[in-house]
C-alpha cells in the first residue's frame, strides 16, 4: 500500500461509521496518488510504435535523429528514466537527470545524479553542471527528451555570475517561510539562475527538445512548473524584484541577490529569454500529468463506493489554516443533498509565524479540526502526493468530528499547536498524521471530504 500507515489511520473508537469514512477517504487518497505515478501516465500518454515516440497527439520518427539524450530532473524523474529506458532501450545515448537519491546510480545509458529539495546544495549544483555538459554535444540532429517534475527548481540550479549558492538557498528559505505562492517563487528563481525561464532550451539548441512534464503547480502554466526550464519565460528583472518588496524581503535576502536585481531592473543583466527567441522553435512542451489526473482518481474512488462526489476545483489556493477553515464549513453542511463527497485539489502556503513543525497539509487539517469540533460524521484528509509535507516526515494527515476532542482527552490543545505552525507534532502526539515516504511523482495537494450516508 501507498500510506504506510493505512490500517492505523482507518480505526476509530468512534463506531463502524466514521472507520467505513476514514477507510474511503484513504483509500481515494492513495488510488489519486497510483493515478500520477509515471507507469500510470506513461501508460496512457507516452508511447512508442517502431521507430514512432507518440507523446499525447504529436508523433516523432527516432530514425531522424543521430542521438537520443535524456536530462532533467524532479521528485518523479528517478520513474520517468525508467519508462523511457524500458520503451527505448539502447537507442538512449545518454542522459544526465537530478533526484532526490541518496547516491549515484545508473538508469540504462542515464546517469541518476543526487540533488536536494526544497533547499538546494552543492549536490545539486554538481547534477546541473553534468546536465550543462551534456547539452554541449546539441547538434541540429540531436534529440533532448527531458522529464521534468516538481522539485526540478530546487534539484536544477546554477546560480548566475555573482550570486552563490548559499544566496539562492537563503533566498528560497525566505519565500517559503514568507508565504509566497510558487508562481512568485519561481519568478525570483528565475532570474537568479542560468538555466531556468527557458534558459536550458537555450543550451539546447539547435537540438529537438520534447519535453515530459508533470505539473506541480496550480493552473499548470509551463513557464511556472520548475520554474520553466524550456518554455519562454513572460516575468521580468522587475517582477522578481516587486516579488522581494512585496513579501518585505528587500533588505533581508543576501546583498549579491539585491544588486543582481537592481542592475536586471537597470537593463544591465540579461534577461531570460523570451517568446519571440528563436530557440524555442525546436521545442516541444507536453504536461502529460496534473493534479487534475489525480483528482479524477479519487472521484473514481468515491463513485465506485456509491458516493456522489464533486470535483470542487483543482486550483485550490491561500493560507492553509483558512483553506482548512472555508473547507470545515462545506464539510459541516455536507448532509445535504447532493453532494456526499468533495475533491479539492491544489496548493496552500503557510506563513511562518510560530517555531514548530510541519506543512501545509496537515497545518490545513489542524485549522479544519477545530472547526468541525462536534461533527461526528464527517472525515476530511489533506495530502501531498509527493509523500511529503514541508519539512516533516508526514505527507499529511486525516481527522473527523472527533478529533478535537480526542486532542483534549490527551490534554493537547488544538489552537496552541496551530498558532505554532506546529501541526506536524500535534498529529503525531494525537494520531493522524498520513505516512507515505516520498512516492515518486508530485502534482500538488490533494483533499477529501466526505460525510455519513444514509
Amino acid at each position: 500500500m501507498i500510506i504506510k500507515n493505512f490500517e492505523a489511520l482507518a480505526d476509530s473508537p468512534h463506531g463502524e461509521g466514521v472507520r467505513r469514512l476514514r477507510t474511503h477517504v484513504l483509500e481515494a487518497a492513495e488510488a489519486a496518488i497510483r493515478s500520477v505515478m509515471p507507469e500510470s501516465l506513461f501508460r496512457s500518454k507516452v508511447r512508442v510504435t517502431g521507430s514512432i515516440l507518440h507523446v499525447l497527439n504529436d508523433a516523432f520518427d527516432l530514425d531522424g535523429f543521430s542521438e537520443i539524450y535524456v536530462i532533467g530532473g524532479g521528485k518523479a524523474s528517478v520513474e520517468m528514466v525508467a519508462q523511457l529506458n524500458n520503451m527505448l532501450g539502447e537507442r538512449i545515448s545518454g542522459g544526465e537527470v537530478a533526484a532526490k537519491v541518496d547516491g549515484e546510480l545508473k538508469v540504462g545509458a542515464v546517469r541518476i545524479n543526487p540533488a536536494s529539495h526544497p533547499v538546494p546544495n552543492e549536490r545539486s549544483l554538481e547534477a546541473t553542471q553534468r546536465i550543462i555538459e551534456l547539452t554541449s554535444k546539441a547538434t541540429p540532429q540531436s534529440l533532448y527528451i527531458v522529464v521534468i517534475s516538481g522539485g526540478a527548481s530546487a534539484m536544477i540550479v546554477s546560480p548566475r555570475e555573482g550570486v552563490s549558492l548559499e544566496d539562492k538557498a537563503e533566498t528560497a528559505k525566505l519565500l517559503l517561510e514568507c508565504g509566497a505562492d510558487i508562481e512568485e517563487i519561481n519568478t525570483v528563481r528565475k532570474h537568479l539562475s542560468r538555466v531556468k525561464g527557458g534558459q536550458l532550451q537555450k543550451l539546447i539548441y539547435p537540438a529537438t527538445t520534447i519535453a515530459l512534464i508533470i505539473s506541480d503547480v496550480v493552473g499548470d502554466k509551463p513557464e511556472v512548473i520548475a520554474s520553466g526550464l524550456t518554455v519562454p519565460d513572460p516575468t521580468s528583472f522587475r517582477d522578481a524584484y516587486r516579488v522581494l518588496e512585496k513579501y518585505g524581503l528587500l533588505n533581508r535576502v543576501p546583498q549579491a541577490v539585491l544588486k543582481l536585481f537592481e542592475r536586471g531592473v537597470k537593463g544591465l543583466e540579461e534577461e531570460t529569454p523570451k517568446p519571440e527567441s528563436t530557440v524555442f522553435r525546436t521545442a516541444h512542451n507536453y504536461i502529460i500529468g496534473s493534479n487534475t489526473d489525480a483528482c479524477m482518481g479519487a472521484w473514481s474512488s468515491l463513485k465506485e463506493k456509491g458516493y456522489n462526489p464533486l470535483l470542487l476545483t483543482t486550483r485550490m489556493q491561500g493560507e492553509a489554516r483558512e483553506v482548512g477553515r472555508f473547507l470545515a464549513g462545506v464539510g459541516s453542511s455536507l448532509s445535504n443533498p447532493p453532494f456526499d463527497a468533495y475533491v479539492i485539489g491544489g496548493e496552500t502556503t503557510v506563513t511562518v509565524k510560530g517555531s514548530g513543525l510541519g506543512g501545509r497539509n496537515q497545518e490545513l487539517c489542524l485549522s479544519a479540526l477545530i472547526a468541525l469540533r462536534g461533527c461526528g460524521g464527517v472525515v476530511l484528509a489533506s495530502v501531498g502526493t509527493d509523500g511529503v509535507d514541508g519539512f516533516s516526515e508526514a505527507a499529511g494527515g486525516i481527522i473527523d468530528g472527533y478529533t478535537y476532542s480526542d486532542a483534549l482527552e490527551k490534554g493537547v490543545s488544538p489552537e496552541e499547536y496551530l498558532d505554532n505552525n506546529d501541526s506536524g507534532t500535534f498529529f503525531k502526539r494525537v494520531g493522524g498524521a498520513i505516512l507515505t515516504g516520498p512516492t515518486g511523482t508530485n502534482v500538488s495537494d490533494l483533499v477529501l471530504l466526505v460525510t455519513h450516508k444514509d
